[in-house]
């Protein structure tokens, strides 16, 4: 009797076995089944986020894209702009190298007079006389009939304006020029010798020039004078300059030929 019981317990126990064994393979199944789900839902939204991402990435390359059209449209505009300024400055230069040359034509017979004070209701005849008195002293006849013009000209100093005389004759305008140097360098022409009250100042003489080769024959000076060029002067409306006698003698067209100088100069 006591072995059937000890058999009996025995079969008992195999289905217990199975069945765990069985719960164990539904455990790992259900494990396995939640963790590709899981797997899934983390894959759908990593494919979302790609999607999105992707379409951001589209949109940006549309903007860029368009971005660049815009650019290429501008720096085409830029690009004209520059072309329009550039032969713009090219012809307003023309522009004033003609009206330069004009104005230099205007003037080419024309003289300029500083430092002769002026007298109270002063005429152009008061002026002609002037003239004619700093002619007598220079010795060079000069007649009423060959003044074209003489005028006293608006500066910003009050006093002792400068008297622009233009002649009928660019020979009288050089020939009074010539004669002034050459009377200065023995005896500087001064208000005394016009017979003018006063105390005596210095009389200047010099062509009537442009505004253009005015600043250029003040920085022409300029240079001269800080890098031991002897002779500067004008002639004929045009400037020249000599580093010292028997050295050749340059023409200065420009503010450029100046910076020209002064580069070669530091070499």
């Amino acid at each position: 009797m006591g072995v059937h019981n000890i058999g009996t317990r025995s079969r008992s126990q195999k289905p217990s076995h199975e069945d765990e064994l069985q719960r164990f393979m539904i455990e790992i199944r259900e494990i396995i089944t939640t963790f590709q789900q899981e797997q899934n839902k983390k894959f759908d939204i990593l494919q979302t986020a790609i999607n999105d991402v992707r379409k951001q990435n589209e949109e940006i390359i549309k903007s860029v894209e368009f971005l660049s059209g815009e650019y290429n449209v501008i720096k085409d505009r830029l690009d004209k702009m520059e072309r329009d300024k550039k032969n713009n400055l090219e012809y307003i230069a023309t522009l004033e190298n003609k009206i330069e040359s004009q104005d230099r034509m205007l003037m080419v017979s024309s003289l300029e007079i500083k430092n002769i004070p002026p007298v109270n209701g002063e005429s152009k005849t008061d002026l002609i006389k002037v003239m004619q008195s700093i002619a007598e002293t220079l010795d060079v006849p000069v007649q009423t009939s060959d003044i074209r013009n003489i005028q006293r000209i608006n500066t910003k100093k009050t006093e002792n304006k400068p008297i622009i005389v233009d002649f009928t004759s660019v020979l009288t305008k050089e020939k009074l020029i010539e004669h002034c140097k050459k009377f200065n360098r023995t005896n500087k022409l001064t208000t005394s010798h016009l017979h003018i009250k006063g105390p005596s100042k210095p009389i200047f003489i010099s062509e009537n020039l442009t505004y253009k080769t005015r600043r250029l024959y003040f920085l022409a000076r300029d240079f001269a004078k800080t890098n031991d060029y002897k002779y500067c002067w004008t002639a004929g409306g045009k400037v020249y300059i000599r580093k010292k006698e028997g050295e050749p003698t340059l023409r200065l067209n420009g503010e450029e030929d100046i910076k020209v100088l002064r580069n070669e100069l530091k070499l």
